[in-house]
C-alpha cells in the first residue's frame, strides 16, 4: 500500500475517468438527460446556464470554470432558462451515437461532460460517501488548477493530432481528484467518512499506518503520534453500532481484522 491513503483506495477499487463528450450551445436553449447509470461530473469551459436535479429543489446557476459532479441516480436538465421546455439529451446525441452536439444558435457556451467507471464491487464505498451532487465554484479556493484542466481538455477537444482520446481521459482523472480535494476542503458539511479522513493531511498519516499494517490492533495514541498530534479524548471514540458499518466493509478496505476495521472507525 502507498503512503497515500486516497490514491491506494481509488486504485483498489479501481476506479476509471472517462470522458465522454459535450456540447456547445447559444440563445435560448435546454436540454434534458436521463437518469445516469455512473457518476457523472462535467465542467463549463466557457459561459454559463442553470441546472436542476430531479427531486432536488436547488437550483444550480453554472459559470466559465465551474464542475459540477452527480452520484446520484436522477434526471437533471441544463438550460439557458430553466422555464424553457427542454430537448431529449438521447435524441440529440442519437441515441448515444454521438458525442458531441450543438444546441440553439451560436457559441455562448461549451459543456464538457465524464463519467466515472468501477471495474470493482468496492465502488459502492465511494459512490455512498459522496453526496448527491457537488457545484464547485470557479472563485473557489483551490480551483486554479481545475482552470488550466478545462482549458487543457477543450484544446484535446478540438484537436486531431493522435492521442486525445488517451489524453482527454487522463484529463478527466485528474479533473476528478482536483474536484474532491476541493470539495473535501471547503467547511461546507462535507460528510464524515474514510473520503474526508483520506484527504485530510492531519489524519492520513494515520490511515497509511493501517492499511501497512490491518492486521494489527492499533491504538489511538501510536496513530495519533503519527499525526504528531495529541492522543485523541475517549469521546471521539464511536459507539460498537457505528463501528460495524466500516467492519463490514473490512473486504473492501484490506481490513482483515475486527481490531483494525475498528481502529480505522475511529477516524470516520
Amino acid at each position: 500500500m502507498t503512503a497515500d491513503p486516497l490514491s491506494a483506495i481509488l486504485s483498489l477499487i479501481e476506479t476509471r475517468v472517462v470522458y465522454s463528450g459535450g456540447f456547445s450551445a447559444g440563445g435560448a436553449w435546454a436540454i434534458r438527460f436521463p437518469p445516469p447509470q455512473k457518476v457523472k461530473f462535467f465542467a463549463i469551459a466557457h459561459g454559463s446556464c442553470f441546472v436542476t436535479v430531479d427531486g432536488l429543489p436547488d437550483l444550480f446557476h453554472l459559470n466559465n470554470g465551474d464542475v459540477f459532479l452527480l452520484s446520484a441516480e436522477a434526471a437533471f436538465t441544463v438550460a439557458s432558462d430553466p422555464a424553457l421546455p427542454p430537448a431529449d439529451a438521447l435524441v440529440v446525441f442519437d441515441e448515444g451515437r454521438s458525442t458531441f452536439a450543438h444546441l440553439g444558435e451560436g457559441g455562448d457556451l461549451l459543456y464538457l461532460g465524464s463519467h466515472l467507471e468501477f471495474a470493482s464491487k468496492g465502488s459502492r464505498l465511494l459512490i455512498d460517501s459522496l453526496p448527491p451532487v457537488i457545484h464547485l465554484s470557479a472563485g473557489e479556493t483551490g480551483t486554479g488548477r481545475l482552470r488550466w484542466l478545462i482549458e487543457e481538455l477543450v484544446r484535446e477537444t478540438t484537436s486531431t493530432v493522435p492521442g486525445t482520446v488517451a489524453a482527454r481521459s487522463g484529463l478527466a482523472n485528474l479533473m476528478f481528484l482536483q474536484l474532491l480535494r476541493g470539495y473535501l476542503s471547503q467547511e461546507r458539511g462535507v460528510h464524515v467518512g474514510w473520503l474526508r479522513a483520506a484527504c485530510d493531511p492531519k489524519l492520513a498519516p494515520a490511515l497509511s499506518l493501517m492499511h501497512r499494517d490491518p492486521a494489527r490492533n492499533w491504538h489511538l495514541p501510536e496513530l495519533a503520534k503519527a499525526c504528531r498530534g495529541p492522543p485523541l479524548p475517549p469521546t471521539s471514540r464511536r459507539s460498537p453500532a457505528s463501528a460495524h458499518s466500516v467492519i463490514s466493509r473490512n473486504g473492501v478496505c484490506g481490513w482483515q481484522s475486527e481490531s483494525s476495521g475498528k481502529a480505522a472507525n475511529r477516524f470516520q
